[in-house]
């Protein structure tokens, strides 16, 4: 449709009664939208095919519009653009990249056969839907946020918050399913989102970061996972029977609340301690699960939840750390039913721990 190798308008309007459109953009090419955007009065849906360069600047935004993005395609929000309300089906290696303070918007995000979306330097998710499989990637990085956006991953996906970024609000969600991967690492959070593992999914924590306050379900047989110095910090965390929540090299559980269905496991024996003193820290235990502590000694009670542990809390577990283990009780709340096969005293004084 274009000629030149750079188009640059300030608006594509289709005005009522216009006949639906598909407007190619082809490789080698960009077209550059800098003003109000995409508006569609028509009523009708006008797609976009692109293999080039569809780059929206300044406050644009992408309206209504579908838009094809495969190959070599790249779409591009910078400055205060929005995706809008746009449906973007990016496949094929294709690349839809967030900059600076742009937003996705309430767009659908569509990802498969490998295709990247990139949120960077303090862009959005709005209140987007990113749909993720295929071998496809999400990644957040450079303070960037999901903010009320919703994610669901499968089929092999990758979706990943790195350098401060963050899942959001506790209207954000992401659903793991399949084999696909969520990894949080350089001090990123999960904020307060609400994050649900099924099938073989597997969530992990690397590199300083936190659980924030999010509420975690782990309905996984690959499970949840915490590494270096990483933390649950104030998180809600439901792991299910048949899965596993574990923590290894300095991380720990911060202030979180852990409640464990029968037959799964929360499994503290292969971290050291974030001092590498062999203490650790949880908010609280609950449920008919298993708690298995290694060698560590283990200051739990500082969020002051009453709760009830119908299972066990042991020594030992699966990182051939067998023990001796013990419990410390801190903070204002009780613990009844508890069966443990470790020391337990009780601090009269709650200590503050993180």
């Amino acid at each position: 449709m274009f000629s030149k190798a750079l188009t640059s308008v300030e608006t594509i309007q289709f005005n009522a009664g216009a006949q639906q459109y598909t407007i190619n953009v082809c490789s080698c090419q960009e077209l550059r939208i800098t003003g109000q955007g995409v508006a569609n009065l028509s009523g009708l849906t006008q797609e976009f095919v692109n293999d080039g360069t569809i780059s929206f600047r300044n406050a644009s935004t992408a309206g209504s519009a579908t838009f094809t993005n495969f190959a070599t395609g790249l779409i591009e929000f910078r400055r205060t653009a929005s995706a809008g309300n746009a449906v973007i089906n990016n496949s094929d290696l294709a690349f839809v990249s967030f900059l600076n303070n742009s937003s996705a918007g309430n767009a659908t995000i569509n990802l498969t056969d490998n295709a990247v979306v990139e949120f960077s330097t303090l862009s959005k998710g709005g209140t987007a839907t990113i749909n993720n499989s295929g071998l496809g990637i999400v990644a957040f990085i450079d303070r960037t946020t999901l903010e009320d956006g919703h994610i669901v991953n499968s089929d092999s996906a990758l979706t990943i918050f790195a350098n401060q970024s963050t899942a959001g609000s506790a209207a954000a969600s992401i659903t793991n399913n399949g084999n696909s991967v969520l990894v949080f690492a350089d001090r990123s959070s999960a904020g307060a989102a609400t994050i649900t593992l099924n099938d073989f999914a597997d969530v992990e924590f690397h590199n300083r970061s936190s659980a924030g306050s999010a509420t975690i379900v782990n309905n996984s047989a690959f499970g949840l996972a915490f590494f270096n110095q990483s933390t649950a910090e104030n998180a809600t965390i439901t792991t299910k029977g048949g899965s596993f929540t574990v923590f290894f090299d300095r991380s720990n559980g911060g202030q979180a609340q852990f409640i464990t269905e029968v037959g799964g496991i929360v499994d503290f024996s292969g971290t050291d301690g974030p001092n590498k003193d062999h203490k650790i820290t949880a908010g609280s235990f609950a449920g008919a699960g298993d708690y298995f502590l290694g060698r560590n000694e283990l200051t739990i009670g500082g969020n002051n939840l009453s709760t009830e542990v119908s299972g066990t809390i042991n020594d030992g577990g699966c990182s051939c750390s067998a023990g001796p283990a013990s419990l410390v009780k801190v903070g204002t709340g009780t613990r009844s039913r508890c069966r443990a096969s470790i020391p337990i005293r009780v601090r009269r004084r709650s200590t503050p721990v993180r």
